[in-house]
Order: C-alpha cells, then structure tokens, then sequence
C-alpha cells in the first residue's frame, strides 16, 4: 500500500483580490461552473469557499508530487460537497490519468478555514 498526501494553506485575502480583480477570468481559470455555484450560494463565506478550494487544487497537487501545471491543471481538481456536507475530491483529464496510473483506489479531503486562512489535506491511498 502507498499512501499520497499534501496539505496547503491560502490567505482568503489572497483569493479575494484575485477575484475583484479579474472578475471572471481568474474564477473560469481556476474553479469549474459547479465549483463556482456552490462557492457563490454561500454569500457571506464566498470568498473563504473559494480559497478551501483552491487549498485542496494544491494540496491534491503536492500529493501527486506534481505541481500545479504541466500534469495538474486547476480545472483537473474539482470539489463538490456530499448529501450531508462533506467535501469530495472529483478529478478530471490529467489529474484523473495520474490517479489511475498512480493505481489509487481511494481519497479524502479535508477544508477548514476562517475568514483570514483556508486549509485543505488530502489523502490518496493506492495499492
């Protein structure tokens, strides 16, 4: 058994500028439309949405071993949220060959933030 974790923390702040700055350039770069829907219904905690998802794009990333880029694309790291709430990693394109090719048969995400940081871990646990 191999285990794959990565951790990554983002200043909401951050997040936010980059998002009033660009408007939606920055957020179709990076957050896919289910992402953004989801992230834009919780009004008052929008921005610390967006960033526990951008932490987990990276946290996914550093797990892999890969970086954001050539074998990890931003859209390729998805994270929806289950029936009673819990976030769910759902991988595309690369992401999702790597995570085959890596023979992984499981993952978990965890976020956390508070309105100045966002946390994300991951674990991926292959054979």
């Amino acid at each position: 058994m191999k285990v794959y974790t990565g951790t990554d923390m983002v200043e909401v702040s951050r997040i936010k500028e980059a998002i009033l700055n660009s408007k939606e350039s920055f957020l179709n770069k990076v957050f896919t439309k289910q992402e953004q829907e989801y992230c834009n219904s919780k009004k008052a905690h929008m921005y610390e949405s967006y960033a526990a998802r951008f932490a987990v794009k990276e946290a996914v990333s550093k797990a892999f071993g890969t970086g954001i880029g050539g074998e990890v694309g931003l859209l390729d790291v998805e994270v929806m949220n289950g029936d009673r709430g819990k976030p769910i990693l759902i991988l595309h394109g690369k992401a999702l060959d790597l995570y085959n090719s890596l023979n992984i048969v499981s993952s978990d995400i965890s976020i956390s933030h508070t309105n100045e940081n966002a946390i994300a871990f991951v674990v991926m646990v292959g054979k």
